[in-house]
């Protein structure tokens, strides 16, 4: 007599396979946020601080723990700094908030998306009481039409 799976074992092993594959809601903005952004502008305390800007390259890493890097901005923001992030959604809007004592990211921000289908760029918004962000994203090893899809199925 052969071994095999009956229906109902081939369905609890098919959920399975499935709810592994599953990720949160959280796990999903998270990974279509993750990437690297040029930033176009950075106004703090309504102050444009864009001139300032060392390196104007900010991203969003989650490897292993939540990790942003800030851009480098002249006496502000050092080129090791890293802060850990955590996604805050509320009322269908998207929120990061950064662990840090840096008085630019150390507030919630409300991040918002633009798809510029004719360019195949993606703009981020990031605003907080005190910090404005806008950022273009990098695409590198991404394809710009996966990206728009996981953007669009979040919002």
């Amino acid at each position: 007599m052969r071994n095999r799976l009956k229906p109902n074992h081939l369905v609890l092993v098919t959920f399975l396979i499935s709810l592994l594959g599953c990720k949160s809601r959280d796990e999903q903005i998270a990974s279509t946020i993750e990437g690297s952004y040029i930033l176009n502008k950075i106004e703090h305390q309504g102050f444009d601080i864009t001139s300032e800007v060392i390196a104007a390259i900010l991203s969003f890493n989650t490897d292993d723990n939540l990790k942003f890097k800030p851009p480098i901005i002249n006496r502000k923001v050092g080129k090791s700094e890293m802060y850990d992030w955590l996604i805050i959604e509320e009322e269908n809007e998207i929120k990061i908030k950064f662990d840090t004592n840096n008085k630019i990211f150390k507030d919630v921000f409300n991040v918002s998306f633009k798809i510029d289908d004719s360019s195949k760029q993606i703009h981020l918004f990031m605003k907080s009481s005190s910090t404005h962000i806008s950022a273009t994203r990098v695409f590198l090893a991404e394809n710009f039409e996966d990206v728009k899809r996981k953007l669009i199925l979040i919002n």
